[in-house]
């Protein structure tokens, strides 16, 4: 994740930071499950769903994770489920990353909201 640039397009607020925080453990889990299971029996919606995912990672400036969403997706739209099915595990490591990168992130901003305010 890039956290400069993330934190320049969010303009460091922290209401922002936590709405989008909660977006992200509310949807991505969705998004992923729903990517899992569709690859076998409907790649066009497995397709759909790593876009979702490219666009919620992209927006979270996290590049590289994305990157994977998106060779996941183009592999699932061209029907080439095995190598789809290999970049699942890269994608749910690089999820993890973001996910534990975005927690660290806002207690970080919370603690700095909290000693401004003392």
């Amino acid at each position: 994740m890039d956290l400069g640039e993330f934190l320049h397009r969010i303009s460091s607020e922290l209401s922002v930071l936590e709405a989008i925080h909660g977006q992200f453990l509310q949807n991505c889990p969705l998004l992923y499950r729903e990517v899992r299971i569709n690859l076998d029996k409907s790649p066009e919606e497995a397709a759909r769903a790593a876009h979702s995912l490219k666009g919620m990672l992209l927006n979270l400036s996290a590049y590289r994770v994305a990157g994977i969403a998106q060779e996941l997706e183009e592999n699932a739209r061209l029907g080439n489920k095995e190598r789809a099915k290999a970049l699942m595990m890269p994608l749910h490591q690089g999820i993890g990353r973001v996910r534990g990168e975005l927690q660290s992130l806002l207690e970080r901003e919370r603690g700095c909201s909290t000693s401004s305010s003392s």
